[in-house]
């Protein structure tokens, strides 16, 4: 470990909080236009990933509903 980072290490503190309640921000992308969208959700959708193939399904939903 160089010196640099030793002394970094000295200025780290650790603590705990409790979470009480937690708000999720459903973006989706929405600050792009239709044809960036597009191009994501076929991105997506072309994926290997289930979670990739979910999330195309999910924008294309979000979509439809604007």
């Amino acid at each position: 470990m160089s010196d640099k980072t030793k002394k970094q290490i000295k200025g780290i503190v650790g603590f705990k909080i409790k979470a009480t309640k937690i708000l999720a921000a459903y973006k989706l992308s929405q600050k792009r236009s239709e044809s960036e969208k597009n191009n994501i959700i076929n991105e997506l959708s072309n994926s290997n990933e289930l979670s990739d193939k979910k999330l195309a399904e999910e924008m294309k939903r979000v979509i439809r509903n604007d």
